[in-house]
């Protein structure tokens, strides 16, 4: 639903998209890409993932079915989130 509407969310904003691609980012850990591979059918629409599917946003064109990202939130985000779960604390003195 998303790419059928996208020309027109484009529009609104005053862009002329050139061209449209579903993406998803997921978030860099072992268990997304276990349970992307698991259900391999069901992501297999993302042609381009990656390094690749970065670099594909520098320069895109309309090959590209879909781009799956991987991006580690810590790094891209600047640490402006500690991660979730449980945290090792240090004694300190």
């Amino acid at each position: 639903m998303k790419v059928r509407l996208a020309r027109d969310v484009a529009r609104d904003f005053g862009w002329e998209p050139r061209v449209i691609v579903p993406a998803l980012v997921v978030s860099e850990a072992s268990t997304s890409r276990r349970r992307i591979a698991a259900h391999e059918a069901l992501f297999s629409r993302f042609d381009v993932r990656g390094w690749q599917a970065r670099r594909w946003l520098t320069a895109p064109d309309a090959s590209s079915t879909g781009l799956l990202l991987f991006v580690n939130l810590a790094l891209d985000m600047a640490d402006a989130r500690r991660r979730p779960g449980r945290q090792r604390v240090r004694a300190t003195g």
